[in-house]
């Protein structure tokens, strides 16, 4: 997998510390191809433990594998630089949802869609939830599923979700649409759901252990990050675009596992 696909995948889970010497390292790979860890850390002004631990979080096996994907990085642009491509804002977006669509392609798996279709067939009732940006996340995701003649509720706001947990009940699915994971959010979806039985789905860009706990499936998509700057400067750009692509292929899925 190319580097800027594993920054994307894990960028969540990126302190600023660690997006300091990933964007540094995007802008001069050379100063960890080059270098030895401890020299990279002083030039860098970081610990040589900061860069081994992006290492760890981009789920490299070792130091060798990440200079290795930094090399491979470092020649990809050089071929770029080689055809005189130039810095455009617009290719710069276009390229970055690209990439991402690549990433959830890679990310998402079969068995975890077909797993969440039986659990929303044999539910007596499904919801979709979710709680600012990632509540029109919810209501895309109910959007998809009529344009398949199926109906279901999105609840998004922070009173509903409290009231509903006090109902939940085993017959129930709930679909939680949250980019940053926070499963304080949804603390009382969460202790309820582990009195009642009922079942939880959740949505993320974060590997939140206490998520995978408290859930049946934990799909974790890919954040858009691209490049806006000659500096190389990480930015994000809008993560709902992966909300929604993983939404009409979940509708896709569940209008073909044909619920009543």
């Amino acid at each position: 997998m190319r580097l800027q696909e594993k920054i994307s995948i894990h960028f969540t889970e990126l302190t600023k510390t660690d997006r300091k010497i990933t964007g540094q390292l995007i802008e001069k790979p050379e100063i960890l191809i080059q270098h030895s860890v401890q020299e990279a850390a002083n030039l860098l002004e970081v610990s040589p433990a900061a860069i081994m631990r992006v290492a760890k979080k981009l789920k490299y096996r070792g130091l060798a594998e990440f200079k290795q994907s930094l090399e491979n990085y470092q020649s990809e642009m050089q071929n770029k630089e080689e055809k005189n491509e130039t810095h455009n804002f617009s290719k710069s977006v276009i390229s970055g949802f690209k990439s991402q669509l690549d990433a959830i392609e890679k990310t998402v798996s079969e068995k975890d869609l077909e797993k969440i279709v039986d659990l929303v067939k044999k539910a007596k009732v499904t919801r979709a939830l979710g709680i600012g940006s990632s509540g029109l996340s919810a209501e895309q995701f109910v959007y998809s599923l009529l344009y398949q003649d199926h109906y279901m509720e999105a609840v998004t706001s922070r009173t509903k979700i409290f009231y509903l947990s006090r109902i939940l009940t085993a017959d129930d699915v709930l679909i939680i649409f949250s980019v940053s994971g926070n499963s304080e959010a949804y603390s009382e979806i969460i202790e309820r759901s582990q009195k009642t039985g009922a079942k939880l789905v959740f949505i993320t860009m974060n590997h939140d252990k206490k998520l995978k706990e408290a859930a049946e499936v934990v799909v974790v998509l890919p954040s858009n990050i691209t490049d806006f700057s000659v500096s190389h400067h990480l930015q994000q750009l809008d993560n709902r675009f992966a909300f929604y692509i993983f939404s009409s292929m979940l509708a896709a899925y569940i209008d073909n596992g044909e619920l009543d």
